[in-house]
């Protein structure tokens, strides 16, 4: 995009690109090390429910599949945030993070708040909050850089919207 954005929109693009690129990090350790979850974030599970450690294996594998494809989606949405579908993609991918984090500390605690449990807490609510002040200015339709308020065509991510506005701009 040649144009500028505002300073909320480039700073949830980054931030989602940031999160996306920890994800596969965190996807590809928990691939080479697949007690890497059970180690660092779900440490108050008791060996009663984790029997095996081919149990914990799988869970290891499922949560690196996870991070891979939450990590890649928001690496790939972070440079489409201008699409409305991505943006729902997005907030549903951090949503269900939140709700899992959520649920492991507070309901089931099989997951510490401190040291470990408190940060994919934070990182989801603000990913949520970000993603819905973005969507919301999108849908007030505030200005962002590459308006043109004579014509009516607002750009986000340089599409014009509105059947209106494009009207407008073949009648002139």
């Amino acid at each position: 995009m040649a144009q500028t954005q505002t300073v909320v929109w480039q700073a949830t693009r980054a931030w989602i690109a940031l999160t996306g690129a920890v994800a596969i990090g965190a996807g590809i350790q928990a691939f080479v090390d697949d007690q890497y979850p059970a180690r660092l974030l779900y440490s108050n599970v008791s060996s009663r429910v984790l029997p095996t450690p081919a149990v914990t294996s799988l869970v290891g594998r499922l949560y690196a599949a996870w991070m891979l494809v939450a990590g890649t989606t928001r690496c790939i949405g972070a440079w489409a945030l201008h699409v409305a579908a991505v943006r729902w993609i997005l907030l549903v991918t951090y949503a269900v993070a939140l709700v899992h984090f959520a649920t492991e500390v507070f309901w089931f605690r099989s997951a510490p708040l401190f040291p470990a449990g408190y940060m994919p807490l934070v990182v989801a609510s603000v990913s949520v909050l970000l993603l819905l002040l973005v969507a919301e200015r999108i849908a007030r339709r505030e200005p962002v850089a590459g308006d043109d308020r004579k014509t009516g065509v607002y750009a986000v991510g340089g599409a014009a919207r509105g059947s209106a506005a494009r009207a407008r701009l073949h009648a002139e």
